[in-house]
């Protein structure tokens, strides 16, 4: 039990060494006026009653200095307790707080029926910035840099890629962030890293093209609110769309990095040899 050392009477302490303090200038007095007293000639009764007043007083502070000896060894008695009580708590090891269990669901029994579980790795800022959690609902969308057939004009050089978003998948289920499975995300933990592996269900066309543009291009991740299942028929997004959208939704015009396309020019055919023999070919 822990001992409150606020709780100690130190006035009590005070107060007895005032009266000690009393006691003793009572006693030099009196001694004082004693033998003023009998120097001056005083009666013998006179003498005998202050004696007996100086034995009185005497006897009195004896007594104050025997309480306060005792009321100072339980002091004293009581600051070693808890002395030794503060050092054993200091020496005794500190209880550990368990952390509850967390118990891993299997991701095949969360995988849902004719779906596959496919895992790739997003940069935490495509994927929403880390605010995702197991079972939300996303859009797929991917960035692509893609191989025309003629060759595309700039102001500097020869172009031979156009880059490209296009809108993959719709509605799509994640089974799992990193080893996280069925429980809240850490999204302050998600932030701080610089990618994330997500665990999609999807059907086994999907995984395939899923994998297919994990390795030609960038994933990013659209969250969709609560509830939201709604698909939309969506244009690839370039730079012809993109012009064609600020044209006629801001009335804005832009130059686009594509100048000028000039298809490749066909090689002229090969010279035809005929030979004749005999007035025939």
């Amino acid at each position: 039990m822990a001992i409150d050392l606020k709780k100690l009477d130190k006035t009590k302490l005070m107060v007895l060494g005032a009266a000690v303090a009393a006691g003793i200038v009572a006693v030099v007095l009196t001694n004082s006026h004693i033998t003023r007293t009998i120097e001056e000639g005083s009666s013998s009764k006179q003498v005998a009653f202050l004696m007996d007043k100086v034995k009185m007083l005497e006897q009195a502070q004896q007594e104050v200095l025997q309480k306060q000896a005792a009321y100072a060894n339980r002091v004293e008695q009581t600051l070693q307790s808890f002395a030794q009580e503060q050092q054993a708590r200091a020496a005794a090891p500190q209880p550990v707080e368990e952390k509850p269990e967390i118990k891993r669901q299997s991701l095949a029994l969360k995988t849902p029926a004719g779906k596959r579980a496919i895992t790739v790795k997003i940069t935490t800022l495509s994927a929403v910035g880390g605010l995702l959690n197991p079972g939300d609902f996303v859009d797929v969308l991917v960035h692509l840099a893609l191989p025309v057939d003629s060759v595309v004009v700039t102001e500097t050089a020869a172009q031979q890629t156009q880059k490209t978003t296009v809108t993959l998948f719709q509605n799509i289920q994640i089974l799992a962030i990193g080893a996280n499975v069925e429980n809240p995300a850490d999204f302050e933990g998600q932030q701080k890293t610089a990618s994330l592996s997500i665990t999609f269900a999807v059907d086994p066309q999907q995984a395939e093209l899923m994998t297919f543009a994990e390795a030609h291009g960038s994933l990013q991740l659209v969250l969709r609110s609560t509830g939201e299942r709604s698909a939309y028929r969506l244009p690839s997004a370039n730079w012809d769309t993109f012009k064609e959208y600020l044209e006629a939704a801001e009335g804005i015009t832009i130059n686009s990095p594509v100048v000028k396309r000039v298809e490749k020019p066909k090689e002229p055919p090969a010279p035809e040899i005929k030979v004749y023999r005999g007035g025939s070919k």
